[in-house]
């Protein structure tokens, strides 16, 4: 009889020898044992393949995968079409896991029966000192309650944080759910997530942290001309996916996918070089005015300060500067604290506090 993990782990790497270790051994001691470990590697010159073989070769639930492209997607694709798991997790070859992480949130989608699980996750960083920052990408919906996509249609705006849970594998192949497989290792989390939610009937999200996401891996950046455009090709991927799910879901996710997708561009924006800003913020000219005559963006669906900067961008380009504190919106602030109390606020507050500190002692380090 053939073996049927619970849980398919997939893990891409590609020359991250610093962190595999710590990476594989947090998947490798889970306190779930039937896991199914998945690892994809595209090539990788540093030495991580040799640490993966020596580390997994007394370990038979470890599948060894050598990718024929660099491409994050491509790795992504490939371990998904190995995956025999009830579930597929995630975790990245510079992250690391606790050692609770896939028990609890595989208990949490078979007790719940639902299609996926997330939780919150750490910001994790080692340059100062170590430190591990919780994150709550979540905090604008209900925990411990299931719910579908479709009724939450604004699931769409947090970041896609694809390694913070599970995804029922037969969920994803019913729908077609994969990655594109641009070049590198950039943005295809995008398409993935938000195809996920447009689809997902059976939700449930819950406050806990158990991944590392680690912040202080340079390797990780995006660097070249043609990686600033790849966000634009996950956003039309995922508008042709809308487009084949019926009129229901269009009428429902279109306004608020318009909203992600400006939010992601004009952060993928901030994030160039100054050389590269001006043809990108062409890009965003063209496709939002686009939008923008065809009725297809809704006021209510953004922030207040994205839709100032949209229209403000929209009605004089030329003028536009770059706003460095381009996401705070205190206008949200005060929604927030309508809808979900004075605690919810203070806390969401401290959390923020916390990140900027983290980043403000990176940046001082590094120089």
């Amino acid at each position: 009889m053939e073996w049927q993990p619970k849980v398919s782990v997939l893990m891409p790497s590609l020359n991250v020898a610093p962190y595999i270790r710590q990476s594989l051994g947090s998947v490798l001691h889970q306190t779930l044992k039937d896991i199914e470990i998945i690892c994809i590697d595209a090539g990788s010159t540093d030495g991580t393949w040799e640490v993966i073989r020596e580390m997994s070769k007394d370990d038979p639930r470890v599948t060894l995968l050598k990718s024929k492209r660099k491409s994050y997607g491509y790795q992504m694709n490939l371990g998904l079409r190995h995956a025999r798991g009830d579930y597929i997790g995630i975790v990245e070859t510079d992250d690391f896991a606790s050692p609770e992480m896939f028990e609890v949130l595989y208990r949490k989608a078979v007790s719940r029966n639902v299609q996926v699980v997330k939780s919150g996750y750490y910001r994790y960083s080692e340059k100062d000192r170590v430190q591990s920052v919780p994150v709550d990408p979540y905090f604008a919906f209900q925990y411990n309650k299931v719910f579908s996509g479709l009724k939450r249609p604004d699931i769409l705006l947090p970041e896609p944080a694809i390694w913070t849970g599970l995804y029922e594998r037969s969920f994803l192949e019913r729908n077609g759910i994969g990655f594109l497989e641009t070049p590198g290792a950039s943005y295809q989390d995008t398409g993935f997530i938000m195809k996920v939610w447009i689809c997902a009937e059976r939700i449930l999200l819950f406050r806990g942290e158990y991944l590392h996401y680690r912040t202080d891996n340079a390797a990780s950046s995006v660097k070249s001309k043609e990686k600033a455009f790849y966000i634009c090709d996950e956003y039309a991927s995922v508008e042709g996916f809308l487009e084949a799910q019926g009129p229901e879901r269009q009428a429902a996710f279109r306004p608020w996918l318009m909203a992600r997708k400006e939010h992601g561009y004009y952060w993928n924006y901030i994030r160039l070089s100054d050389e590269r800003k001006p043809e990108f913020l062409a890009r965003y000219v063209e496709e939002f005015s686009q939008c923008m005559a065809a009725g297809e963006l809704s006021r209510s669906a953004f922030r207040h300060k994205a839709w100032e900067r949209l229209t403000g961008i929209l009605s004089a380009p030329e003028a536009h500067v770059p706003d460095p504190e381009w996401d705070v919106d205190h206008s949200s602030s005060l929604r927030y604290l309508r809808e979900h109390g004075l605690r919810f606020v203070l806390r969401k507050a401290r959390e923020k506090i916390r990140l900027r500190r983290l980043s403000k002692r990176s940046a001082a380090k590094n120089h």
